[in-house]
């Protein structure tokens, strides 16, 4: 049996030097990664409709075989209803497609092969999103160079970050930074629209 803790290890093998800021406590850490390793979702784990998205935790365990609910289906809800409509125009002009006898009718392969496709797409858009996430933490930085003052500290000739522009009397902290040249990173933002 493999546990979490030799998933962690494989996984930190082939990661980079960098890590992310601990969502749990060592101790509680060292007990989740002792438990066994599943695949499985589970009856016990939450539907994403009913999981809290500010708990990390919480959001794998739903997503984790998530099927056809309310937040999937609107991942791409304009393409999905022009998909349906478009069915639809096609049984209205065939009717006998209306009732399609079994599995294996063309019809119903396009329709589950449209919806496959669908689903794949979905899941790959989530693991890109998920690797560019990672990505721009690991180039993200607690603090960043003051833009103001250009990572100088001062501003001098009127408010110009430029040492040229010095005539040895007008230098003066710069307000942004309070002289360290460098600011707190601001937090990432979401926005839904």
């Amino acid at each position: 049996m493999i546990t979490r803790r030799d998933a962690l290890r494989i996984a930190a093998a082939y990661s980079a030097a960098r890590t992310a800021p601990f969502a749990v406590s060592p101790a509680e850490a060292a007990a989740l990664l002792d438990q066994p390793a599943t695949c499985d979702r589970g009856e016990d784990r939450p539907y994403v409709d009913d999981a809290d998205f500010l708990d990390p935790v919480q959001f794998a365990e739903a997503i984790d075989g998530v099927d056809f609910r309310s937040v999937f289906e609107n991942g791409a809800a304009v393409e999905m209803a022009a998909y349906k409509q478009a069915l639809n125009d096609l049984i209205d002009r065939y009717p006998e497609l209306r009732d399609p006898p079994g599995h294996d009718h063309p019809i119903t392969r396009l329709d589950e092969t449209a919806l496959g496709m669908w689903c794949a797409a979905w899941m790959g858009g989530i693991r890109a999103g998920a690797a560019y996430e990672h990505l721009r933490l690991a180039m993200v930085t607690p603090r960043q160079v003051c833009t103001r003052c250009d990572a100088e500290g001062a501003l001098v000739g009127g408010g110009s970050p430029y040492r040229l522009d010095d005539n040895g009397s007008n230098e003066q902290t710069c307000p942004d930074c309070a002289g360290r040249g460098t600011v707190p990173t601001p937090a990432p933002t979401l926005a839904v629209d």
